[in-house]
């Protein structure tokens, strides 16, 4: 569960430091607005490991910076 609140604070964190919106996220990773905002801010979704790398991908970080 630890691993879990990490992911999601480093993503929140890269989100905040270069100003993406969920919106803008949702839009470049294909996963819906809603989806998107369970997986970051509800602390009983899981990770999957294609979202994050989808993730990854538009915040322009490798998978071992937000583990």
């Amino acid at each position: 569960m630890t691993k879990e609140k990490t992911v999601k604070s480093n993503i929140k964190d890269k989100m905040a430091i270069e100003n993406i919106k969920i919106y803008d996220l949702s839009k470049e990773t294909g996963i819906s607005i809603v989806t998107l905002f369970f997986l970051i801010y509800s602390p009983l979704h899981k990770v999957k490991l294609t979202q994050s790398i989808s993730i990854c991908k538009v915040l322009n970080l490798n998978l071992s910076d937000i583990v």
